[in-house]
């Protein structure tokens, strides 16, 4: 099975793992995302992205369990998937032309930290 990809980023199964993960539960929030990663065969910005947020979510299991090179290492190694979803040819781009904008300007709250991250500003790092 193939989902699109705004199909899966629109998904109540997709919203219930920011929830989840928002509220500090990372590894049901893993879960969540798991499926959604398992099916986005053919895109693969949209598989680098569910795998990011998989390991983000892992990255939050550690810290709770007090491995913090584990938690370090998930956290970079989700960093570095995310970099190379903004370098894939972009269909988050297209989707967000689509909506009026309204994607990669609405603030994502996805840090252990709950601190609003604006999907549409750029680091540094």
């Amino acid at each position: 099975m193939t989902i699109a990809l705004a199909e899966s980023l629109g998904s109540d199964v997709f919203r219930w793992g920011i929830d989840l993960f928002n509220h500090g539960y990372y590894w049901e929030a893993h879960e969540a995302w798991e499926p959604l990663w398992h099916a986005a065969k053919r895109s693969t910005q949209h598989r680098l992205f569910f795998k990011g947020l998989i390991l983000l979510a892992a990255a939050g299991v550690k810290i709770r369990e007090g491995k913090q090179v584990a938690a370090v290492c998930h956290a970079t190694r989700a960093a570095a998937l995310f970099r190379q979803v903004v370098t894939v040819p972009s269909r988050l781009r297209e989707l967000d032309e689509a909506s009026s904008g309204s994607l990669l300007k609405k603030p994502v709250m996805l840090c252990p930290c709950r601190t609003p991250l604006n999907a549409s500003a750029t680091t540094g790092s």
